[in-house]
């Protein structure tokens, strides 16, 4: 919500914008409205729904996040189950596709702004667990690769931003601040996309 520090749909808000987003503009689906949530699950026959929300033990606080979405899960008559994964195990699962429920940890550590968008959003990469195919958004994240202009590139992220909020390809969600601290004597080592961009 408003106040929090959060991932936002794949790319970090402060690569489109000087201020994070507010929830309203977040799109029309990112709301809290239980009356709705329990709506939607009762016309989809899912009332009650029992699933596992797997996370992943390697960043250090996904156990912290689960518990802050249990409530308002819980509110909307779901039946969640946390599963909490060391490193090997919840790559191995995103990797083969043997989640059933939600997914919340590291899936990679892409070094620019196209190895995310393309691994995530580009029906043939392996980073894509959720089977997008969007003709649309492939033309987004191509024509995003061809433009040297920052300025131009960053209109292109927010209509990348906004297609992902749209089709709810995924759901921004709270966090914490972290930090990374490293030795002055390091020497090329080389920070990923997400590192530079949010920690």
């Amino acid at each position: 919500g408003e106040g929090l520090y959060f991932y936002g749909p794949i790319i970090p808000w402060r690569m489109i914008s000087e201020n994070p987003p507010t929830v309203a503009e977040l799109g029309k689906y990112y709301k809290y409205s239980v009356s709705e949530a329990k709506a939607l699950l009762s016309a989809a026959g899912a009332d009650g729904l029992k699933f596992e929300v797997a996370y992943n033990t390697s960043a250090g606080n996904h156990g912290d996040v689960i518990e802050l979405l249990m409530p308002n899960l819980l509110s909307a008559g779901l039946q969640p189950t946390p599963r909490q994964m060391d490193n090997a195990t919840f790559q191995n699962t995103l990797r083969d596709k043997a989640f059933k429920g939600v997914s919340l940890g590291v899936k990679g550590t892409p070094v620019t702004p196209t190895d995310i968008f393309e691994g995530y959003y580009l029906k043939e990469s392996g980073l894509n667990f959720w089977g997008i195919d969007d003709p649309e958004m492939r033309k987004l994240v191509e024509r995003q690769a061809t433009i040297t202009d920052l300025n131009e590139r960053r209109k292109v992220w927010k209509e990348i931003w906004d297609r992902d909020l749209d089709q709810m390809y995924s759901v921004a969600i709270p966090d914490t601040i972290k930090f990374s601290l490293m030795s002055d004597k390091v020497q090329g080592f080389q920070f990923g996309w997400y590192q530079t961009n949010l920690e």
